[in-house]
């Protein structure tokens, strides 16, 4: 049973919550963001210690990962504000994070079944830093004035 506007204002003012703690839409965006954002600060960091320390790789192949991570914010970032603009963001940033959870989750997968290569590595690097750069910040950089105009 859902409760009632003015009894979930009397709570949260009960708490001492105020301001953006009592808009529930924005809540969700924050909390998602903060999780979202600590798995790619783990990933930035995982991505080449795991290339380092499983597969040996030279610092030719860690400059080529590093690129393919990177390349897509310059290819990429012209064309996902437009793109982010004509759907709607909320299932968008959630399907975007479910997405990177899948490619990032094939590398331990990868690792068990002892086929992971360095090309792998690139490929998901490119794909998860287009997710990352491209879609995911233009859309909750979308996302956030609409709250503010919701609520």
């Amino acid at each position: 049973m859902r409760r009632q506007p003015k009894e979930e204002n009397a709570l949260l003012k009960r708490l001492g919550l105020t301001g953006l703690w009592r808009h529930t839409n924005f809540m969700k965006l924050w909390i998602g963001s903060t999780v979202s954002l600590f798995g790619s600060q783990i990933t930035f960091i995982a991505l080449p210690v795991t290339a380092v320390l499983l597969l040996h790789a030279t610092s030719a192949q860690m400059g080529v990962l590093v690129a393919a991570s990177t390349i897509p914010n310059l290819l990429g970032g012209l064309f996902a504000g437009v793109w982010v603009d004509r759907l709607r963001r909320r299932p968008l940033l959630i399907s975007m994070d479910i997405g990177r959870a899948v490619l990032l989750g094939l590398i331990p997968v990868a690792a068990f079944l002892g086929v992971l290569r360095i090309e792998f590595l690139y490929v998901d690097a490119f794909l998860v830093g287009f997710l990352i750069s491209s879609l995911i910040l233009h859309t909750r950089l979308f996302y956030l004035p609409l709250l503010s105009v919701s609520n």
